[in-house]
């Protein structure tokens, strides 16, 4: 294959990565280098292994401070009709003030350090401390509460954005300049552990 044609190829593969489609490693292999797939690879592989530790150990917090209150709440919802209007209202109140805690900690979170609202399925502010249900959920969580549509790490790339790096590299190498089609790209083509280091939020309305 020319460069011309593979050039060709590569912008076919783009846009059908971002339009939400999947490209095949057989497709890969055909445009890029065998370099260029192991780096593929590599990236892939740090990517992953870097999803292991990401998560700040303020969220874990968090999440402890919410399981206790969510597991006294539970202890209420299945004992309550059994026990004493004295220690039914007792083991409410403690419930309610274990979640208060844990929101409270998560709105502290939140106005110290503004990058911890994209770990949130919700804005703290606009929870209610009343029931788990309508506590905040660390987006990562399994909780059938997470109201979020990706419950990934933020600023994480998927695999589909990192196959869209690697072409569009491979074809600033093979045709560096008249790229600008490709410049709403950008926001993808950015190298993600970067970002995480350094999250650039002013874009962003919480």
């Amino acid at each position: 294959m020319n460069n011309e044609k593979r050039c060709a190829r590569i912008a076919v593969l783009m846009s059908r990565l971002e339009s939400g489609k999947d490209v095949s490693r057989s497709s890969l292999a055909r445009v890029l280098t065998p370099e260029q797939m192991r780096a593929l690879d590599d990236a892939w592989k740090a990517e992953k292994g870097s999803r292991k530790s990401s998560k700040p150990p303020e969220l874990k917090k968090y999440e402890r401070l919410l399981r206790a209150g969510v597991l006294l709440y539970g202890k209420y919802e299945a004992t309550h009709h059994k026990l004493s209007s004295y220690e039914s209202t007792r083991l409410i109140g403690l419930a309610e003030r274990e979640l208060e805690k844990a929101l409270e900690f998560a709105l502290e979170l939140v106005q110290i350090n503004s990058s911890f609202r994209v770990w949130f399925d919700r804005d703290p502010k606009d929870a209610d401390s009343g029931a788990p249900a309508g506590m905040p959920r660390v987006v990562t969580s399994k909780s059938h509460d997470n109201q979020s549509t990706c419950k990934g790490i933020p600023f994480a790339s998927s695999k589909r954005e990192l196959k869209l790096v690697a072409l569009y590299e491979a074809l600033e190498k093979l045709q560096p300049v008249g790229l600008e089609a490709f410049a709403e790209s950008k926001s993808v083509l950015r190298d993600s552990r970067s970002w995480r280091e350094k999250p650039d939020l002013s874009g962003w309305k919480f």
